[in-house]
């Protein structure tokens, strides 16, 4: 009779277990379907709001959830545009890079026909470690 029972609590606690899982997964769900909505609309939606919290304190250990509830629209978009600016800017500085390091190369050419005699100057009298091996 013990056996029956003991066997009853079992399946009643991994029933329990079950159900706790799978109302955890609707609730996040739930939580995403906010902050969906939330972002298409360009809202935060107040009364929906203590839902959000509720599931972030119930759902404490996933951290996805908590990274998606934080995102704001306004200060994406900021993040976004600021990021396009530096990109721009590195942009910019490679170019300049690329036109001195054209320029230098031009200047050591000039140097090299020089030091070897002129502009009829053969490869086979430059040093082998300035040569161009590509």
């Amino acid at each position: 009779m013990r056996m029956k029972l003991s066997g009853r609590r079992k399946s009643a606690v991994s029933l329990m277990k079950r159900q706790v899982n799978e109302l955890k997964e609707a609730l996040l769900k739930t939580s995403l379907e906010i902050v969906q909505m939330e972002w298409m609309h360009d809202i935060t939606l107040t009364p929906l709001q203590n839902t959000k919290l509720t599931s972030l304190k119930i759902l404490a250990d996933d951290d996805l959830l908590k990274v998606i509830s934080n995102i704001s629209r306004p200060n994406l978009l900021e993040n976004i545009q600021s990021s396009i600016a530096k990109i721009a800017k590195s942009l910019e500085c490679l170019h300049s890079c690329e036109q001195t390091s054209i320029t230098a190369e031009g200047q050591l050419e000039r140097a090299m026909s020089w030091a070897c005699g002129g502009p009829k100057f053969h490869v086979k009298y430059v040093s082998p470690k300035f040569r161009n091996t590509s």
